[in-house]
């Protein structure tokens, strides 16, 4: 009895383990694509404004976006990859990668993140605001995913 207790909770702490890791895919998937929405939503309000200013600040908005999906992306897949391994060496060279790569983005993001917000905060277009404000939330999301790999 103890055994088959023991084998059922080993059984449930491992589905609960894979669980985890394929939302956290998931979670990074979705951020990709909303920095994507958010980077499309920048580039449609580049085009109706003739303010060299928020022509400027959106196009800032609009590469900032594109460059943290990509790097959302490549989060994704890095975590799905590490996943789906079977063999020990490999999984430990893409565990390391992914050590690295965080450990790049809670260097990189803290700057960035306060920079766009204060660049966010000082506009006065209410629709550039507003998608400021959304992809300096999406920062702060991707940056806690992160640091929880």
């Amino acid at each position: 009895m103890k055994k088959t207790v023991s084998a059922l909770a080993l059984a449930l702490v491992c589905f609960a383990m894979s669980g985890e890791a394929h939302c956290s895919t998931r979670h990074f998937k979705a951020t990709q694509q909303h920095f994507t929405a958010f980077s499309s939503e920048a580039a449609a309000l580049f085009f109706k404004t003739d303010n060299q200013r928020e022509r400027n600040i959106l196009s800032h908005l609009t590469a900032t976006s594109a460059i943290y999906a990509d790097k959302a992306l490549m989060v994704a897949y890095l975590v799905d990859i590490l996943q789906n391994m079977e063999s020990k060496p490999d999984k430990a060279y893409v565990e390391r990668k992914l050590k690295e790569f965080k450990s790049f983005l809670l260097l990189s993001m803290p700057p960035e993140i306060k920079s766009l917000s204060e660049m966010v905060d000082s506009l006065e277009e209410s629709a550039i605001r507003a998608v400021g404000d959304r992809i300096v939330n999406e920062m702060r999301v991707f940056e806690r995913n992160a640091g929880n790999l």
